[in-house]
């Protein structure tokens, strides 16, 4: 019996036993469900359906994916140049388990395994990271200069949470490309239209759950990821999507990103209980989101109040379209449409019998329609730039004035405003789970050998935003430092008591202490990017800024760890080769008159004369004694 059993088993571990295993795979693969929300108003009511797709088994599929595995982008292109529409506008079936399709072990699945995924033909190139097809597929145009793929078209996944009875998740290009790892993939999607700052929403229906996955921009959605997967190489990432030439960074309000201090929910409190005290009679909203205009210190509801994660369907911002689904409303509008277009064709098709049996020719008919309906070139009075109409517009100085009375209304451009930039919100997941904290800080460094993201090239005024964001860095990661300085210090009372594993735990201390070192390292750099280290250690009081400059509060660890970060930030500064660049000479001197940074400023002091001396003498005796 046992005989047998090892017969068995190494017979299924065969070549042909696999093969036959994932083609039985491939013809069990389950039908995409389809749900209808209920009917209370067409406006409300979403249809969740896949589009027209192709099979695991239909030819076209099985075509399409033995050229991509292959890494055949000209037969791509032969295909596209005969006829486009093939790959145009059709879905493609496909196991969420690469090992089907390919013969390496460790790749992982997008979801899992028994998710059946619904991917265009840029999705299924990106799914198995075949670039040159991605960039023909992005480049192409059809013979009406139409693209034949577009970075903004949906994806659709089914039994992804449901292997049983089904469910519908809707999702855009650009989670297949975090949860694939595609990241060469995001210039090429840039330049060929997709937005990362744009918000979108995932739609996830079972039978009798209907909810939206919400993320406000590509960093919530890749940020998010990253808290479950801590080892997600988030510093790749960043750098591939911030490389691009035309790349705009994105500025968050810091009530919607960051949790209030303790005093601002003392004066919150305080000022809720007057409200209620005085009764002015006003009807106060039910939600700050859906209602009213947001008040002093609240975040516009329609931009960025909404939190990312999770939510009920209809909670999302109304500017912010769900991906994948339609409501009725628009399934009628677009069948109106249809029919429209299909009594058009019919009438025009008549119309070119008609011709015919007149003799006429009808591409020369159809050439005039054609130029009939090309719209007219715009009138020479609509032009910004002519002459008569710069004789309409009103004076310079009414000009001059009407820009100033704008400039007045709006006074702060989005740069000068209090925000949140991207670093910080990366270094505040490194704050919240410490499994990240490395991997947030290798990312937040990508931005700092960026010059020009924190090289203001003047300093700027300190209550500018972008110098507040740059304190809350700064106090973000002295928070870092002391969450890092408390774990050594447990450490060290683990060492004292005698615990049977401490030279395991010598290693830790280790590992916390050069998190300590890179930490600093990139402190100091921002602070010399940002012209803000004289002002840093000028100040030789604790805190380092007011508590009315910045966002947030210090870790207690960080009161008795100062004089340490300081002497770190110094040790560095004497280090860095490229601190000249960035401090103007009165910085320098400034920084070199102040007495706390000359007690360590030795390793950048200029030898003596009689220190030069010596030096050559001793280099020319040890040239002597080796001849």
């Amino acid at each position: 019996y046992l005989t047998q059993c090892f017969i068995f088993i190494t017979r299924s571990r065969t070549p042909l036993a696999m093969a036959a295993s994932k083609a039985d795979r491939l013809q069990d693969v389950p039908k995409p469900p389809a749900f209808l929300d209920p009917l209370y108003t067409l406006e409300t009511c979403y249809y969740y359906c896949v589009p027209t797709f192709h099979s695991t088994g239909h030819p076209i599929t099985c075509w399409l994916l033995k050229r991509i595995l292959c890494r055949d982008s000209e037969a791509i292109r032969r295909k596209l140049e005969l006829n486009p529409a093939t790959l145009q506008s059709g879905y493609f079936q496909l196991l969420d388990d690469p090992t089907v399709y390919t013969d390496c072990s460790d790749s992982e699945p997008m979801f899992h395994r028994k998710c059946v995924l619904y991917l265009s033909a840029l999705g299924l190139a990106m799914y198995f990271k075949s670039f040159e097809v991605v960039d023909l597929l992005l480049s192409f145009r059809s013979s009406n200069n139409s693209p034949v793929a577009s970075p903004n078209e949906p994806q659709y996944a089914t039994h992804l949470q449901d292997s049983v009875d089904g469910d519908f998740h809707a999702f855009p290009l650009y989670m297949l490309l975090l949860r694939r790892s595609v990241f060469q993939a995001t210039t090429p999607m840039q330049q060929a239209g997709w937005v990362p700052g744009k918000a979108f929403a995932m739609p996830l229906r079972r039978r009798f759950e209907r909810r939206l996955i919400y993320y406000r921009d590509w960093l919530d959605a890749a940020l998010a990821l990253h808290s479950s997967r801590p080892s997600f190489p988030l510093a790749a990432l960043v750098n591939s999507v911030t490389s691009c030439p035309g790349y705009c960074y994105s500025r968050f309000p810091v009530e919607s990103v960051a949790k209030p201090k303790a005093s601002d929910d003392a004066a919150a409190k305080n000022s809720k209980s007057k409200s209620k005290s005085d009764k002015s009679g006003k009807k106060s909203t039910k939600k700050s989101g859906k209602s009213g205009k947001a008040g002093k210190g609240q975040v516009d509801p329609a931009v960025y109040a909404r939190q990312p994660g999770a939510m009920e369907f209809g909670d999302q911002p109304l500017s912010v379209p769900v991906i994948g689904v339609k409501s009725l409303a628009s399934l009628c509008d677009l069948a109106d449409r249809l029919r429209q277009t299909k009594q058009r064709a019919a009438d025009i098709r008549e119309l070119l019998r008609e011709a015919r049996a007149d003799g006429l020719n009808t591409e020369v008919l159809m050439a005039q329609a054609l130029d009939d309906i090309k719209p007219d070139p715009k009138p020479e009075d609509s032009n910004e730039n002519n002459c008569s109409t710069t004789a309409q517009q009103p004076s310079n100085s009414n000009n001059h004035a009407a820009a100033a009375k704008k400039k007045k209304s709006n006074p702060q451009s989005p740069d000068e405003a209090e925000h949140c930039s991207e670093p910080l919100r990366i270094v505040l997941l490194g704050l919240e789970r410490e499994r990240c904290r490395q991997q947030c800080m290798e990312a937040v460094s990508v931005y700092v050998h960026r010059r020009s993201y924190f090289g203001f090239g003047q300093q700027l005024d300190p209550e500018h935003g972008r110098c507040r964001d740059v304190r809350n860095m700064v106090v973000c990661l002295l928070n870092s430092i002391g969450c890092e300085q408390a774990a050594i210090d447990s450490i060290v009372q683990s060492i004292r008591a005698g615990h049977p594993r401490w030279r395991a735990l010598e290693a830790v201390k280790q590992q916390r202490t050069s998190a300590i070192a890179r930490i600093s390292a990139l402190m100091t750099a921002i602070l010399i990017s940002s012209k803000e280290i004289v002002d840093f250690l000028a100040k030789d009081s604790y805190p380092p800024y007011a508590p009315n400059s910045v966002d947030f509060e210090l870790h207690p660890r960080v009161a008795t760890a100062m004089t340490s970060i300081r002497y770190g930030i110094v040790r560095d500064l004497n280090a860095s080769r490229d601190a000249w660049k960035y401090l103007t000479p009165e910085m320098l001197t400034e920084v070199v008159q102040n007495s706390a940074v000359l007690l360590h400023f030795k390793v950048g002091k200029r030898p003596s004369k009689a220190m030069m001396d010596e030096y050559k003498k001793k280099l020319d005796m040890q040239i002597k004694k080796k001849k």
